[in-house]
């Protein structure tokens, strides 16, 4: 006997789960956490981007923050909604989860930027 222990490692069962927000590849001896912009759900080989309208701006994100109603999305990548999302120029409004605001229709108007068009 050399004194070590040695791990039987004999099926997927041993290997570790990264959780939420990390992720690893193939044959990973270790996780890698998403970067700003990114998430992942337990046992991920890969960070996705978050989807339009949404944002992240910590590593291990789970999920996206979405862009309230009459906002848009300029960046996908901080943690603050002042900073990810704009309100919606005059004349324009939208929907939550959107990276860009729509026109108002011939003869409709919005005067305030920001507010929902109904």
């Amino acid at each position: 006997d050399d004194g070590v222990n040695y791990a039987n490692h004999n099926s997927a069962a041993d290997c570790a789960t990264c959780g939420a927000g990390r992720y690893s590849g193939e044959a990973a001896a270790a996780c890698v956490t998403c970067e700003a912009g990114k998430y992942s759900t337990d046992t991920s080989s890969s960070c996705t981007d978050c989807p339009q309208g949404r944002y992240s701006g910590v590593g291990r994100a789970n999920s996206c923050a979405v862009c309230r109603y009459g906002k848009k999305r300029i960046r996908a990548d901080t943690q603050t909604e002042s900073l990810a999302c704009t309100v919606c120029e005059s004349g324009k409004y939208s929907i939550a989860y959107v990276d860009a605001c729509t026109d108002c229709p011939g003869g409709k108007y919005i005067t305030d930027n920001g507010v929902n068009y109904l």
